[in-house]
């Protein structure tokens, strides 16, 4: 006769037992060994994360980068994973440009991250909705509007869902489909429907399976959430290529929170970064420029302070953006925002990698005495 184990619903509460004591082991102190070996384990499993989501930044890597020791590494990018990108970019800005939206749709946990994707590519004005693949063929279908000229994006890590196969053989033939997925070769990709495929490849050592012993989807839904958040910025910057255009959207979108504050103060002309990740201080000051203006005059500028120019390109371009000056105090050197952002456009033109950009940045800074 087989044992088996009835697990009853009941309220857990500190201390209690129940039928449940079978399987778990009550801990009485925090210096248990168990939570010893949980600590680790959670950092094995954030530390997989991270190796997984650096080997997906290198396979569409197109440019030198400078590796943690700050050494230039080459870029080693997956042609075809390329390729297949800029296919996908493309018939997604091109939706958009007819009028169309985007309709992201998938299963269990890939619905999950597809309505996070859909929220971030709304909050960033690109229009997008959400689509269940189970309730499609219930009538939910009627979102995906191919007159509007609308694509279909599916989500799904295994590329292996018999609900997105079912929905696609109803899909209007004149909408394009594109697949995210974790796995290279799979059913879906091999789906007569699926134009193009954004791929965020596991390395084998990072697979869920080798990891823990369970398919428990962690770090595939961790790189497919990556991915999705790179395409939406890089949409978005497709579909409204002025970049203060793209902030006032963004920020007439968030009017609540810590980033409709952070808008007001701007509009106020409270220039307060409290951005812990730059570690920033912004200062409106009335600066005496003497080594900039040969006329002596005093102009009332933004300027900003820092020990210097931090490695981020998108942290750069917010400080040109919003600058008029920036003061380098480990050097004593001082970069004019203006001459800067044309140097930066005409880097970008000529296809400079961005170490390559921020240095010319930086050399065009001039010596700086303090009035």
């Amino acid at each position: 006769m087989t044992k088996t184990h009835h697990i009853e619903s009941l309220p857990c509460t500190r201390g209690s037992s129940s039928s449940l004591s079978t399987l778990s082991t009550y801990i009485p102190s925090d210096a248990s060994p168990l939570l010893d070996v949980a600590v680790v384990r959670m950092g094995l499993v954030l530390a997989t994360q991270s190796e997984a989501l650096i080997s997906l930044e290198r396979l569409y890597s197109q440019f030198p980068t400078l590796s943690r020791g700050g050494n230039e590494v080459d870029g080693t990018s997956d042609q075809w994973a390329v390729a297949q990108l800029r296919t996908s970019l493309r018939i997604l800005n091109n939706a958009l440009a007819v009028g169309g939206k985007i309709v992201l749709a998938g299963m269990g946990k890939s619905h999950k991250i597809a309505a996070k994707s859909v929220a971030t590519l709304n909050s960033l004005r690109v229009h997008a909705a959400l689509l269940h693949a189970g309730e499609a063929l219930h009538g939910d279908l009627g979102i995906i509007r191919e007159d509007h000229g609308d694509a279909l994006v599916v989500v799904s890590a295994s590329g292996n869902s018999p609900e997105i196969d079912q929905l696609l053989n109803h899909v209007p033939t004149n909408v394009p489909v594109i697949l995210v997925t974790c796995t290279r070769h799979s059913p879906l990709e091999s789906e007569g429907r699926v134009v193009s495929i954004i791929l965020a490849e596991v390395p084998p050592q990072c697979k869920e399976t080798n990891i823990y012993g369970l398919s428990a989807p962690t770090v595939t839904t961790t790189l497919c959430l990556a991915i999705l958040d790179a395409v939406a910025i890089a949409l978005a910057e497709l579909h409204i290529s002025d970049y203060q255009v793209r902030k006032e959207l963004f920020a007439i979108n968030h009017p609540g929170g810590a980033i409709g504050i952070n808008h007001q103060r701007e509009k106020l002309g409270s220039f307060n970064n409290t951005n812990n990740t730059s570690l920033l201080s912004v200062n409106t000051v009335a600066t005496s420029m003497t080594s900039l203006y040969s006329n002596g005059s005093i102009a009332k500028t933004q300027t900003i302070t820092l020990e210097k120019l931090p490695d981020l390109e998108l942290d750069i371009l917010r400080l040109l953006t919003l600058n008029d000056y920036i003061v380098l105090s480990e050097n004593s050197h001082i970069i004019d925002c203006r001459k800067a952002r044309s140097l930066y456009r005409d880097c970008t033109i000529n296809d400079y990698p961005w170490p390559k950009t921020r240095n010319t940045i930086l050399e065009s800074a001039l010596p700086h005495t303090s009035p």
